[in-house]
């Protein structure tokens, strides 16, 4: 299999991933009910076959709702397992970060700022410049540069379908993304 890794390219020893828009279909204004969770068209098998090159999953998610009394943590908390379970991956292979807050709330973890993410590299025991960015929003390649992560990839699946100033490269898709840098 080629690929675009190289010594001077290295492959990511974590991604750190957003999810709503990414992995599960982004629903405006947010997803609510369970009735309204839907992977996104090969984000199961790009997430499976990330996870079977031996990269860990770090996923990181602001989740606004909480805060604003929509939903309930454990609302959140059964999404991420219900993923979790869905990619039948263990808890050494992904992990779920997410910030209950509002930006009005102005705290360290709510992308883009840097928490989940640097609480995902302790977890995880990786250093931000091994770590790659996977998002659809500003927010998200904006967080992947105040934490120093080496590449951040735009995905066009969610809700900003024009590439981030902010990104070092566009995918369609997850599925795009594991294509174009792992099967290429």
């Amino acid at each position: 299999m080629r690929t675009l890794f190289n010594k001077n390219n290295p492959p990511p020893n974590l991604l750190l991933i957003d999810r709503d828009g990414v992995i599960l279909k982004h629903k405006e204004p947010y997803i609510l009910k369970s009735d309204e969770i839907e992977f996104v068209a090969g984000s199961v098998e790009a997430l499976q076959f990330i996870a079977s090159m031996g990269i860990p999953i770090a996923v990181v998610t602001n989740q606004s709702p909480i805060s604003r009394g929509l939903i309930e943590e454990t609302f959140v908390e059964n999404t991420n397992c219900y993923i979790q379970k869905s990619l039948q991956l263990s808890n050494d292979q992904i992990k779920f970060y997410y910030c209950p807050h509002t930006a009005e709330d102005a705290c360290f973890c709510r992308k883009p700022q840097t928490g989940m993410l640097e609480q995902a590299c302790i977890d995880f025991d990786k250093k931000a410049s091994e770590c790659w960015m996977i998002g659809d929003h500003d927010t998200d390649m904006q967080a992947g540069i105040n934490f120093g992560v080496s590449q951040r990839i735009h995905l066009l699946s969610g809700r900003q379908n024009d590439k981030s100033a902010y990104a070092t490269d566009i995918c369609l898709d997850l599925l795009s993304f594991v294509q174009k840098y792992f099967k290429n």
